[in-house]
């Protein structure tokens, strides 16, 4: 079995001076959210962060790993998509190509692989799936049960935070 990369980065949740909530992404230093309770500060993490990892995509820069989730932080996880979008990135991104060349090498155009791998795009998991595939990487779920009861501070378990859509 290789190496299982999570997708799954850590948040930390302070108030601001005038009381409202503030979620952070020390991964991600542009990636912030200001709420004015924590059920939505929570709710609006996740777009923070596809928003930041999208924004380096763009601009072809390295997407650093999940720093490590201390207790009474949030513990973000990436929907499945985009977690696959990002680990077919940062394959390009480990190669010496190009992303044109990487593109060729899996028999796409730049524009189709920018249309792969961008976050707010829609495509099938099952093409992710395959572009995974030919990488030599597969796509593997967790499924985990949370303390629903407390969404901020899940005593010593970090809480996975997956709005519903």
């Amino acid at each position: 079995m290789g190496v299982v990369v999570r997708m799954v980065y850590p948040a930390s949740v302070d108030f601001t001076a005038d009381g409202q909530v503030a979620v952070r992404f020390p991964d991600f230093p542009s990636a912030e959210v200001i709420a004015p309770d924590e059920m939505e500060a929570i709710a609006l993490a996740e777009d923070a962060l596809i928003a930041a990892i999208d924004g380096l995509m763009w601009s072809e820069d390295p997407i650093p790993d999940p720093g490590t989730t201390q207790n009474g932080m949030l513990a973000v996880a990436l929907p499945i998509e985009a977690a696959a979008k990002v680990a077919i990135y940062q394959t390009a991104a480990e190669t010496d190509r190009s992303v044109s060349g990487f593109a060729e090498s899996l028999g796409m155009s730049r524009d189709a692989f920018r249309h792969l791998t961008d976050l707010t795009a829609p495509v099938s998991l099952q093409d992710l799936e395959t572009t995974l595939a030919l990488v030599g990487k597969r796509l593997i779920a967790d499924i985990e049960h949370t303390n629903s009861g407390d969404l901020m501070y899940g005593g010593d378990d970090p809480i996975v935070v997956r709005p519903f859509e």
